[in-house]
């Protein structure tokens, strides 16, 4: 390891003392910058960290004298594009997106909405200095210490959390709480829980990915449950942080899921518990890991740490038997972008990438779990509220929306779906002030099969009875006391349910239409009237989450 060290005193020719302790014997030598050679100056200069060379450049400008003691070379040496450049590839693993040597283009950081810098920075992306300057404050919004080794993180790795944190903080502030901060790293050098890495440094396995160190090393997790201490609140369905999953939950009748990110120094313990209740994973997947879980261990994904590939736990009809079902299916995407070479390489950035677009463009919202709970079960809700996988139809002022989501856990029941009910409109608009749910008839239909036709009465046992202010909750719209609150509640009504799964392919709809009565049912105001749901699909999309 060679130490420099730089004499900054300005009334005398700039030296630089190098010192190589293979030399020890040796006396350090002593270099003066103006006898440099242009590729040697700018090989020792590369040895400085960022700020080091932040501090000469204020020096180098600062000085009257620069002529003749070497400071204008230092000055031109220590804003080159070359030496940040340099910078860039070693603390952000960046590499320049373009071959013409004067635009230097960089991926930069998120932008942060509204501010003047960012948009600086767009139009200033050719410096890579900027763009240093720019992607270290990232890293100090997440607290990473770049002085570190350990947290100089793959830039895509970088710009997921940061867009995540974003997220979290303005819309699920109770979520953004329980992120834990960047992996705790002992004066040792190992990390908490590091033996979850070192055990796959053998000469038996790969080493692990780069993009999975970073997964944790820019977040440990969520401090939320402590899923291997048993206690009678981690499986109460009212605990408010069982449903504060970062990746998301959706529920029907008594399955809840929301899927917790696991500590590190959690993930080998639990790990462990799976393969002792299902060997046959720990001897198909040896280098699987449990990243997150759900409360109830109703559900967990796994990380396959040397290849970065994420799995959804599969229980079979035997006890003993499971397996491990893909969340990344296919190939990528192009979409132009010249950065995407490095998110398409790795299935778990591919993942998170989409994961948090779908945050950002809405698709994902914070919203009750289970709707028969209400507030306290807000958290990230699986099922989509915009987007192909989103149907919507609006019949005499009544609007049904409409999604569904692939149960990965639970590949014999094959999909939840919600319908969301409410009022549209006016009551002269209408025609009626209140309407009341009667029957409901389903058209489910497989691709290569003929439709299967369901008819009831009301839906999950409900009637819901719709009003300007949402639905009210009674005895004749509850008869069975499903929710524990009787009276007003607010918009709209949701019904969450399953269908099987198919017989033989993987695709399909689920649409028809429910009857509504003008009034109540015990006291119509008019003829019963039929309102369309809008086929929505039923599929195992290319990301399962």
């Amino acid at each position: 390891m060679t130490w420099i060290n730089t004499d900054l005193r300005l009334s005398q020719p700039m030296f630089i003392y190098v010192y190589v302790p293979a030399l020890i014997s040796q006396p350090a030598m002593t270099v003066s910058l103006p006898n440099l050679g242009h590729d040697a100056a700018f090989v020792l200069l590369s040895y400085l960290l960022p700020c080091d060379v932040s501090r000469l450049q204020a020096v180098a400008s600062a000085s009257g004298r620069a002529r003749g003691n070497g400071l204008e070379q230092l000055l031109e040496f220590s804003f080159s594009n070359r030496l940040w450049s340099l910078h860039l590839a070693r603390d952000f693993h960046m590499k320049c997106t373009t071959t013409d040597a004067s635009s230097h283009s960089f991926p930069l950081p998120p932008p942060v909405k509204g501010c003047e810098t960012s948009k600086q920075l767009e139009r200033n992306q050719y410096r890579p200095r900027d763009t240093y300057a720019a992607w270290h404050a990232a890293a100090r919004e997440l607290r990473l210490d770049m002085a570190k080794d350990q947290h100089r993180i793959p830039w895509p790795m970088l710009s997921i959390w940061l867009r995540l944190r974003r997220w979290a903080a303005e819309h699920a502030p109770q979520i953004a709480a329980t992120l834990r901060g960047p992996l705790v790293v002992c004066e040792s050098g190992s990390a908490a829980g590091g033996a979850f890495f070192e055990e796959f440094s053998g000469k038996q396995t790969e080493n692990v990915s780069a993009m999975v160190r970073a997964f944790w090393a820019v977040c440990d997790g969520q401090s939320t449950f402590d899923p291997l201490v048993t206690d009678d609140r981690f499986d109460d369905p009212t605990h408010p942080q069982g449903y504060l999953g970062l990746f998301g939950g959706y529920a029907a009748y008594n399955h809840s899921v929301s899927m917790h990110f696991l500590p590190l120094h959690s993930v080998r313990m639990l790990t462990q518990n799976i393969w002792d209740d299902f060997p046959c994973i720990k001897a198909r997947f040896p280098s699987c890991r449990v990243f997150a879980h759900s409360p109830g261990f109703a559900k967990f994904l796994l990380l396959d740490v040397c290849d970065g590939n994420v799995y959804s736990l599969q229980r079979a009809r035997r006890r003993d038997s499971a397996a491990l079902q893909p969340c990344v299916l296919g190939e990528p995407t192009s979409d132009g972008s010249p950065y995407e070479g490095e998110v398409a390489s790795c299935p778990l950035l591919r993942w998170l990438t989409e994961f948090v677009e779908r945050l950002e463009a809405g698709v994902y919202c914070v919203k009750a779990l289970r709707p028969e709970i209400g507030l306290p079960s807000l958290g990230i809700n699986l099922f989509p509220q915009c987007g192909p996988s989103y149907s919507r139809a609006v019949t005499r002022g009544v609007e049904v929306c409409a999604s569904a989501i692939y149960m990965a856990e639970c590949p014999r029941q094959g999909w939840t779906y919600s319908i969301r009910f409410r009022l549209q409109g006016t009551a002269e608009e209408r025609g009626f002030q209140t309407c009341q749910l009667q029957s409901r008839r389903w058209i489910i239909a497989e691709e290569g099969a003929e439709p299967e036709h369901v008819e009831g009465d009301g839906v999950i046992g409900l009637f819901p009875l719709l009003n300007d202010a949402g639905w009210v909750v009674n005895q004749s719209s509850d008869p069975h006391g499903q929710y524990r609150h009787v009276g007003q509640q607010p918009a709209p009504f949701v019904y969450q349910s399953c269908s099987g799964r198919f017989r033989q392919g993987r695709r399909g709809t689920f649409g028809g239409e429910v009857l509504f009565v003008p009034g109540t049912i015990r006291k119509p105001t008019g003829a019963p009237f039929a309102v369309r749901v809008e086929p929505f699909p039923l599929e195992i999309g290319q990301f399962l989450y």
